[in-house]
């Protein structure tokens, strides 16, 4: 119906008033929402903690983009203890990840907080009569994590449908319980168990809780078993002596839309039917949408606007080594995505500055290392999700090698006989590109050098993102830092706004397209 119709008679004026509004714009749709999981800890770690399980129901605007977030998982560890599986969101509600399970690294350590709390870690330790106890994390809405009790002997991640078992004399505990979602008759499965503790010899490791937690470890190195994919469950606590915890989950959004008020395919996730990103299914008069990775979803029947940008993503390379006989950097890695998008999406652009060369210490006569080489840092799109290529590898000392060019993609040259006179190695050739228009070679690999030698090798093609040559330090050849890698975006010009933050170079491919080159972190409003 277009419109509401109110009557009133007026009976002083003789006539029937008819009073015509505009009809609601808004639709109500059921939800469910899970974060992601918390990590299981390591070296006899606790297990992760689930994430929060929000179900309810809100009211969509017609002719409104809403963006769709599914947190990631928290990643396994056998080193931190402080990580949280991301949350998970969507029209302005909020599911928070997991808690991640005591890393034993550092002794008894306690679960961390979440939308279920992990499991508490026993501690790095041989002294089998210390029964000191570590406690659990607590819980926004799901469940504590257990609590440890002794040496070897870790609690289990809390659950959303129970806690997490406590470690016994015998065995560490196991992950809580997760919780069937049901939303308008639509059985979608169980979800956001935790994690099961990991355990030392001769001890139990803990299983994880119904709904996809991790199973923990027993053993010498033994790792922790991730929780299921989109399920916001746990990952399971590693064993001993640098045992590694399971990864968490990621989350999901679930909506059910009377299908009467359903878009259409055309409105998800800018109308690409990818049933890794989402899946669609009926349920009575609803049709459900199920977000396995962060989307946008417009409401309402105005004209589909959704278009293509074009991107590429370079990290920083790395820095090159320098010794006696040095390796090069690896170049950075290189990404290229289409990301589909409509107006209003802000993509925020961190750019990667490459790693540092091998550096000296010559004052008052000293020779020798100061800090090593350091690998490049990643650059970033992030919008409704993130595109990340990761910073190359610095080079090895004493290692004859060139780096990796264009990402660890091309493999290096080798010397086929280190200690022969010269033996300069070149750098790996990096990746092309035609984003810009020009076909253009990003991320090559830094050279090697070898001894004293003296030659002159070549890094790999590829300036941008480029790998640091690796130095012969006896004849002051020293090591070079790699390079700083870039963002490209590449916009219809037709769609493109103008609005940018970080000075981009702004240039056009002669197709039709504005290219937007970032060497700087910065912003663009689509």
């Amino acid at each position: 119906m277009g419109f509401i119709l109110n009557t009133s008679f007026q009976p002083t004026s003789g006539f029937l008033n008819l009073n015509v509004s505009t009809a609601p714009t808004g639709y109500s749709v059921n939800y469910a929402i899970v974060g992601g999981g918390g990590g299981g800890g390591g070296n006899w770690g606790g297990g992760g903690g689930a994430g929060q399980v929000v179900q309810s129901i809100t009211t969509l605007q017609s002719n409104t983009l809403y963006v769709v977030n599914v947190g990631d998982g928290a990643i396994g560890t056998n080193v931190h203890n402080n990580l949280q599986g991301k949350s998970s969101s969507f029209a302005g509600v909020t599911a928070i990840g997991g808690g991640s399970g005591g890393n034993g690294r550092n002794g008894y350590t306690n679960g961390n907080n979440g939308g279920s709390g992990g499991g508490a870690c026993s501690g790095y330790s041989l002294n089998l009569t210390n029964t000191l106890t570590s406690y659990g994390g607590t819980a926004t809405s799901g469940y504590a994590g257990g609590d440890s009790i002794a040496p070897r002997i870790s609690g289990g991640g809390g659950g959303a449908g129970s806690i997490g078992g406590s470690g016994t004399l015998t065995g560490s505990g196991n992950g809580g319980a997760g919780i069937a979602i049901t939303i308008t008759g639509y059985s979608a499965g169980t979800f956001a168990g935790g994690g099961g503790g990991g355990a030392g010899q001769a001890y139990t490791a803990g299983n994880g809780g119904s709904g996809g937690g991790g199973n923990g470890a027993v053993g010498v190195s033994a790792n922790g078993g991730n929780a299921t994919a989109n399920t916001g469950s746990g990952g399971g606590g590693g064993g001993w002596y640098e045992g590694v915890g399971g990864s968490g989950g990621s989350g999901i959004v679930i909506l059910s839309i009377p299908t009467a008020n359903y878009s259409g395919d055309a409105y998800v996730n800018g109308g690409v039917i990818d049933n890794s990103v989402w899946t669609k299914t009926t349920s009575g008069s609803n049709t459900i949408l199920t977000f396995l990775k962060s989307s946008i979803y417009q409401s309402g029947s105005s004209a589909n606007n959704a278009f293509n940008i074009n991107s590429l993503v370079v990290g920083g390379g790395g820095g090159g080594s320098d010794d006696n006989a040095s390796g090069g950097g690896s170049g950075g890695y290189v990404v290229s995505k289409n990301i589909v998008t409509v107006p209003g999406i802000v993509f925020t652009i961190n750019v990667g500055i490459g790693g540092s060369a091998t550096q000296w210490n010559t004052n008052n006569g000293n020779n020798n290392v100061s800090s090593e080489s350091t690998s490049g840092q990643p650059s970033t799109i992030s919008f409704y999700r993130t595109i990340t290529a990761n910073g190359g590898a610095s080079g090895l000392t004493n290692v004859n090698l060139g780096g990796y060019g264009g990402g660890n993609v091309n493999p290096p040259t080798n010397d086929p006989d280190p200690n022969s006179s010269p033996n300069p190695i070149d750098g790996g050739i990096g990746i092309v590109s035609s984003i810009t228009g020009v076909p253009t070679y990003y991320a090559g690999g830094g050279s090697g050098n070898n001894f004293d030698t003296g030659g002159t090798p070549s890094p790999g093609a590829g300036l941008i993102g480029q790998g640091g040559g690796g130095g012969v330090h006896g004849n002051v050849n020293y090591a070079q830092n790699g390079q700083n890698g870039v963002v490209i975006l590449s916009i219809p010009t037709s769609k493109y706004t103008g609005i940018t933050t970080g000075n981009p170079a702004v240039t056009t491919d002669g197709a039709g397209n504005t290219i937007l080159t970032y060497n700087n972190s910065g912003t663009y409003t689509s």
